[in-house]
């Protein structure tokens, strides 16, 4: 199938892997899908590349910036830009790593469940286990929340430690 338009000619083409070409005037645009499903684009500002393979992979670029997506198996995923570079990674149990210029914040998830996130201005933990816990940490100030299956709240603060404890489980499940 070909369509002809005046201000630019757009080509469709379609094989058994499936393949769609698009041409405008003003910059070409090219998509191609094969089995595992490719995907291509291009623009007169940049180029976008976007591929699936089995595990799943998708990569982008920009004149700007380059963005590259990958998932495998137990997923991965890296973004990159011009003006910071972000990771982002995922694993059997899961993890998460993102990267910035000015700062730096990593999530990891296990499977208990866990993540840590960083900045410039000061560090945060978050760790859930299996009864839930959350971490979290300031450069001025530390902050403890632990659950329990009877339900177990600790707050640490620089000034004071403060303990609570409730039935949260208890209040969750009948809520």
């Amino acid at each position: 199938m070909v369509w002809r338009w005046g201000s630019g000619p757009e080509v469709e083409l379609w094989s058994g892997g499936g393949a769609l070409v698009r041409r405008w005037s003003y910059g070409p645009e090219v998509e191609l899908w094969s089995g595992g499903g490719a995907l291509v684009r291009r623009w007169s500002s940049g180029l976008e590349v976007e591929l699936w393979s089995g595990g799943g992979a998708l990569v982008r670029r920009w004149s700007s910036g380059l963005e590259v997506e990958l998932w495998s198996r137990g997923g991965a995923l890296v973004r990159r830009w011009s003006s910071g570079p972000e990771v982002e990674l995922w694993s059997g149990g899961g993890a998460l790593v993102s990267r910035w210029s000015s700062g730096l914040e990593v999530e990891l998830w296990s499977g208990g469940g866990a993540l840590v996130s960083r900045w410039s201005s000061g560090l945060e933990v978050e760790l859930w286990s299996g009864g839930g816990a959350l971490v979290r940490r300031w450069s001025s100030v530390l902050e403890v929340e632990l659950w329990s299956e009877g339900g177990a709240l600790v707050w640490r603060r620089s000034s004071r430690l403060q303990r609570d404890r409730k039935v949260i489980a208890k209040c969750r499940s009948s809520n």
